[in-house]
């Protein structure tokens, strides 16, 4: 897996101005502006509705932002064309939170599939490719095993590795501990953490989960009802909860749902 290159004086990988997402009459994301930094596990930290998947699907192109700007790589997605849109996300891994394995390709068939038709290398190569991100994932011993046959921590593995198989230069991830038990998701925490650093590998990461982000980030964004409410390493962030009442909240627990809010512009949802 090859690491980005130093980043010198490139664009950041991706980049939010003053984003605002409305849905109708609701407001989504109000007035976000982040920017990512190369070589840096990142993850996005809320509770479930506040809008970090809305977030992630801006930057793969899918919604358009209704103000601000949205940058990957440096390039306004808002004028990019389809062509040029196709081509910034080959650039990108992508794990939803649904998964998206195929349900009749074996394991190896699945995470092989992002390299059909994308490299100039013989079969031998793609094989080697592939066999050592089912080594680094340890799920070589599951290569034959349709998606179905697997346990939701193998599956989520193989979503990985699949992700990380055309060495993209960001990983964009939605939640990877849901539906797993804590045993398992606290060894893919360890793996991902693991993998990132060994390869300097640039990533996003969302999660309801304030224990998985104080462990595996370099950096943590708080979002809350659509808002992005603090930014930091994982000591800034615990050393402000102690005197901000929102961060501590957030970082106290945040799985629940935010509390009940009038529907309206403001209102947060993923």
């Amino acid at each position: 897996m090859n690491a980005e290159p130093d980043s010198g004086d490139r664009p950041p990988p991706a980049e939010l101005s003053h984003v605002v997402l409305d849905r109708g009459a609701r407001r989504v994301l109000d007035g976000v502006t982040l920017a990512l930094r190369w070589h840096e596990l990142f993850v996005l930290l809320g509770p479930n509705g506040c809008g970090k998947s809305s977030l992630l699907r801006l930057l793969l192109g899918l919604d358009v932002a209704s103000a601000g700007t949205v940058r990957l790589f440096g390039r306004d997605l808002s004028s990019a064309g389809s062509r040029e849109l196709d081509d910034l996300r080959r650039q990108l891994g992508v794990v939803f939170q649904g998964g998206g394995l195929i349900d009749f390709l074996t394991l190896i068939e699945n995470v092989r599939l992002p390299l059909e038709g994308r490299t100039p290398e013989g079969e031998d190569d793609l094989d080697v490719a592939v066999r050592v991100r089912l080594i680094e994932f340890q799920i070589d011993g599951y290569q034959h095993f349709l998606p179905g046959e697997l346990s939701p921590g193998l599956a989520k593995r193989e979503q990985l590795a699949r992700a990380l198989v055309t060495n993209p230069r960001l990983l964009v991830c939605d939640d990877p501990g849901t539906g797993l038990d804590r045993v398992a998701a606290t060894e893919l925490e360890e793996l991902l953490r693991a993998l990132t650093s060994r390869h300097r590998l640039t990533a996003i990461v969302t999660s309801t989960d304030p224990g998985l982000a104080l462990r595996v980030a370099d950096r943590i964004g708080l979002l809350e009802r659509g808002r992005l409410v603090a930014v930091g390493t994982p000591a800034e962030i615990t050393a402000r909860a102690e005197r901000d009442l929102v961060v501590r909240r957030i970082v106290d627990g945040a799985t629940g749902r935010p509390e009940p809010r009038a529907r309206g512009k403001g209102d947060g949802n993923a």
